[in-house]
């Protein structure tokens, strides 16, 4: 009896933790507009009117691919491998990057921006390890790093699973790590308690 109920418990599970990874996205939607890819710009209703203004071939592959692109101001801001990409929105043109501590993995999750963050205007780069990298997006150096905890005595392979939502000086997002094991819902402070360091650890 209690072999089925466990059995059952699984897809309840799943399903429990998609629907918060969905509440998490949608209420980022509201949260942070400019970086979830609502825009009041008009579109084209017809071939006619849309035409190629610039590309820009990135990725190598699923395990080297680039995050969905995120465009905040005249920039636009994209993640590959262990590098997180500034480019100009209306040319394509690179215009700086910097490294990060790990890689962006599958880069299935994608980049958030906040405005005023401690004086900062920054992106949230969801990176491997389910960890969180905070940048500067104006002078594309790195503010501090998250360290996700976990139960139990082995570190699991956490993926970020949920888009990072930031409100009100704190960032909150899901991890992933298989089916038969624990992933992990997060909420960090975003202040910078160590201005000098820019791998500080936010636990």
């Amino acid at each position: 009896m209690e072999e089925k109920m466990m059995i059952k418990r699984k897809p309840l599970t799943r399903i429990l933790c998609m629907l918060m990874a969905a509440v998490i996205a949608v209420t980022g939607l509201g949260w942070s507009p400019a970086s979830a890819g609502v825009t009041d710009s008009d579109i084209p209703n017809s071939m006619d009117y849309g035409t190629l203004k610039w590309s820009v071939n990135m990725g190598t592959g699923y395990t080297n691919a680039p995050t969905p692109p995120m465009v905040h101001g005249d920039y636009v801001y994209v993640g590959m491998n262990q590098t997180l990409y500034k480019l100009e929105k209306e040319t394509g043109k690179q215009v700086d990057q910097t490294t990060l501590v790990d890689t962006f993995g599958f880069a299935t999750a994608a980049l958030t921006y906040a405005e005023n963050v401690n004086g900062h205007n920054v992106v949230f780069a969801p990176i491997s390890e389910g960890v969180v990298q905070a940048i500067d997006a104006d002078t594309m150096t790195s503010l501090w790093v998250t360290t996700p905890a976990w139960t139990g005595d082995k570190k699991p392979a956490l993926s970020c699973l949920s888009r990072v939502v930031y409100d009100n000086g704190y960032i909150y997002y899901g991890t992933w790590n298989t089916d038969d094991t624990t992933g992990y819902f997060y909420c960090h402070d975003t202040s910078d308690s160590d201005p000098l360091s820019a791998t500080e650890a936010k636990n």
